[in-house]
């Protein structure tokens, strides 16, 4: 049986509500991504924050049930990306199950994967999926899938939560096998807008630092990322966005290979809060780069503690996705000093079918042929 055959075909009752937000640049991209989500969407929901209908017009060509409304912002500088995609979200709650949201140049190569992967893990109250940025900004994944009860904040770098605050550790599974792809034009990117928003806001909500941080170090300026990275520190007292900041600090570091500032910062947030699954990855990752045998060893022991960290309590922003990222490492450690059946072993806590993990157990198996 072809892999396509053995998709499980979406019933309108399994199908997702897609809500978007965009505007006439975002056409052509649009165009791409209906038709992509098409076969998983009973229902979109668009808001548009200009006056033209060149995204109505693919909507509509697209064949999908929607309704379309409109958010103007008097100026581009009371541009308000929560606001939006709030107005967005609610219009899809309207709708009996599950709201689905993306951006309009967003890609997914195999979408009937994620209506396949959510019959299988059923008791889910929400879903992530991997998000592929560029090349270096780590293992990301965002909240895609939800019901009621979120909602979005932050004017930008906007954030979905729960609604109630007692909510902030709710479960969610990580669908792995089911990346969003961010593949914008280079001519598109919204980076210098963004810090602009930011930079004026910032005079009067220091915690806006964190965001231009963010803004630099994802349009990869780590030299300019640097700075507001530990501006923000300085007056920061969320133990969890103090690690997260941590975090930022040593990718940025470790990509321009000045490792010792990389477990310097990676190091420092251990201590900050219960959770440390992160901490350990990026350490068991860069010691295992580093390749000689006594980093190697020190590698396998970040892994190990990475994987011994429990997941009850996690923060919403990195849930379970260093799970299976820290089996794979774990595995890919424990094969390179030839303890082949404790590889094995770690890769059978891996639930979901993944190509990684076949192609280790596949090496392994001809290692001992």
């Amino acid at each position: 049986m072809s892999h396509s055959e053995s998709i499980a075909k979406p019933k309108d009752k399994d199908k997702l509500n897609l809500y978007l937000i965009g505007y006439s640049p975002d056409l052509k991209y649009l165009k791409r991504l209906l038709s992509q989500v098409k076969p998983i969407v009973k229902s979109l929901s668009f808001v548009c924050t200009d006056d033209k209908d060149d995204c109505l017009e693919a909507i509509k060509e697209s064949g999908i049930p929607y309704q379309f409304e409109r958010l103007i912002f008097p100026s581009r500088e009371d541009f308000d990306f929560s606001k939006a995609r709030n107005f967005s979200r609610e219009m899809a709650s309207k709708n009996e199950g599950w709201s689905f949201w993306l951006d309009c140049d967003d890609t997914i190569e195999n979408p009937e994967k994620i209506i396949e992967l959510m019959i299988k893990h059923p008791n889910a109250e929400a879903y992530g999926l991997p998000y592929d940025v560029n090349e270096r900004s780590g293992n990301l994944f965002k909240i895609r899938i939800h019901k009621d009860g979120w909602h979005w904040q932050n004017k930008v770098h906007e954030e979905l939560i729960p609604i109630l605050e007692g909510d902030k550790k709710r479960g969610v599974t990580v669908l792995s096998e089911c990346p969003v792809k961010h593949a914008p034009d280079e001519d598109k990117s919204n980076h210098e807008f963004h810090i602009s928003l930011l930079k004026k806001n910032v005079k009067t909500a220091e915690a806006d630092y964190t965001y231009i941080a963010k803004e630099y170090f994802n349009s990869l300026q780590n030299e300019k990322a640097i700075p507001y990275i530990k501006k923000a520190l300085a007056i920061h007292s969320y133990p969890h966005e103090i690690y997260n900041l941590w975090m930022m600090l040593g990718i940025c570091y470790a990509v321009d290979d000045k490792n010792e500032e990389a477990k310097e910062a990676w190091f420092s947030g251990i201590p900050v809060a219960p959770y440390r699954k992160e901490a350990y990855y990026y350490l068991a990752e860069l010691y295992g780069k580093l390749g000689d045998n006594e980093n190697l060893h020190k590698g396998l022991g970040y892994i190990c503690a990475c994987n011994a960290q429990i997941d009850k309590g996690e923060p919403l922003q990195n849930m379970n996705i260093y799970n299976f990222m820290g089996y794979l490492l774990h595995a890919r450690y424990l094969q390179k000093f030839n303890k082949y059946k404790e590889a094995l072993e770690v890769l059978e806590q891996i639930k979901e079918p993944n190509e990684e993990a076949d192609l280790i157990r596949k090496e392994i198996n001809d290692a001992c042929s």
